[in-house]
């Protein structure tokens, strides 16, 4: 197993992040400086399927139990398919936090009342759903978001849109795709969005932002 997804990892911080996989972790390291919030350590859970038993062992720790005072979770929304039938589905924004409730019951965690809140006490315990607790989308969603300003997006669009007419055909993950093609603009080939918050392509002060800065600020 990487060590960087062991719930075995040690604690050593009161303030503990849960992101999905390793360009979240990335990316969160360098947002974490610029936020600031300082005796934050960053563990990542893999993916959304291994939640759970990562939650479980993760905090039946000697050292979470005595330590942690504060624990977040993020994660992307998915996009989900509307239903066939007159029925309303749930967004993906609920199924992410249903789903995350879901797990913190299991590991016997206190559990928030919607995205973007906090419950309980050592620890208390929030959730955010990428990108800003209300759309669907991902954590690249969010970053391209930030740069929609910068003249290169129309560059981008004009691709993508060409692509279209081209090959009668979109991209499967359409926020992934557009974000590494802004990136390859930026003569960047790394298209990973925690690799570019190293290189400081994100405008930090960009109000895309916020909402995350403000949930962070209360760990």
């Amino acid at each position: 197993m990487d060590v960087r997804k062991s719930p075995d990892r040690p604690i050593t911080k009161p303030k503990q992040l849960l992101v999905e996989g390793r360009t979240p972790h990335l990316f969160f390291e360098e947002f974490l400086r610029v936020v600031p919030i300082r005796d934050v350590e960053i563990h990542d859970f893999g993916s959304n399927e291994k939640l759970s038993p990562f939650l479980k062992a993760f905090c039946s720790r000697p050292e979470f139990k005595t330590l942690v005072t504060s624990l977040a979770i993020v994660r992307d929304a998915e996009t989900v398919v509307p239903a066939s039938d007159a029925q309303a589905s749930p967004s993906s924004v609920e199924r992410a936090f249903e789903s995350i409730c879901y797990s913190l019951r299991a590991a016997n965690q206190q559990v928030p009342s919607a995205p973007a809140l906090f419950a309980g006490q050592n620890p208390k315990v929030g959730i955010f759903i990428l990108p800003n607790c209300r759309d669907d989308g991902m954590l690249e969603t969010l970053c391209f978001e930030s740069v929609k300003t910068d003249a290169l997006v129309a560059c981008v669009d004009s691709f993508f849109d060409c692509m279209g007419t081209a090959t009668n055909s979109r991209p499967r993950n359409l926020p992934k795709t557009r974000t590494f093609a802004y990136l390859a603009t930026r003569d960047i080939s790394d298209p990973l969005v925690g690799r570019a918050a190293q290189m400081k392509i994100w405008p930090w002060d960009s109000p895309v932002f916020g909402p995350l800065k403000d949930f962070l600020s209360q760990l």
